[in-house]
């Protein structure tokens, strides 16, 4: 059964589409909607989406990190990384696939409040270097400071939250 907030979010993004398509017809000049609904399908799907229910905001999962571009300090030879959920504070509700390019997300998540979450089963060192690594190349690539860093996971070990804490690092055991 779907739940009301569910509903109330897709309404939201259909009144969106509706909105696009009024000022389409109005000759406005539009940007396409590009958001895709996201539905979670993995075990760490449904962990991000379990906080992220608790939690609101916009999620924007598989946020591209990284890659080959002159612009950014890591030049040439960088794969692109992703991130397993990006969830922009205060913005209008709803969970979708990242299908954006670099300038329309810069703008999105221009002046918000940004959480970037990585998701295990259980706190390990591997997430702490990635929401480390995440954090910094995202604020290099986004040109977002002030990022919040979020390990989402089902069981927790105290040397490593210990650790998170000195890096400012948000645990939250689901």
């Amino acid at each position: 059964m779907e739940t009301k907030k569910y509903l109330k979010e897709r309404v939201a993004l259909l009144e969106k589409e509706i909105q696009f398509l009024k000022d389409k017809l109005k000759g406005k000049k539009t940007k396409k909607l590009k958001l895709k609904a996201w539905k979670p399908k993995t075990e760490e799907d449904k962990l991000l989406n379990k906080y992220w229910k608790k939690t609101g905001g916009k999620l924007i999962v598989e946020v591209p990190i990284g890659g080959n571009h002159p612009d950014l300090p890591w030049g040439h030879g960088s794969t692109i990384r992703r991130l397993d959920g990006v969830i922009i504070r205060g913005d209008d509700l709803g969970g979708y696939r990242c299908s954006h390019n670099r300038d329309e997300l810069s703008n999105m998540f221009k002046g918000k409040n940004i959480e970037i979450i990585e998701v295990k089963r259980s706190i390990n060192r591997t997430a702490i270097g990635q929401v480390i690594a995440g954090k910094t190349m995202f604020e290099q690539q986004y040109g977002i400071k002030n990022i919040k860093g979020v390990i989402v996971c089902n069981s927790g070990d105290s040397a490593l939250e210990w650790v998170c804490k000195q890096h400012r690092i948000k645990v939250v055991i689901m």
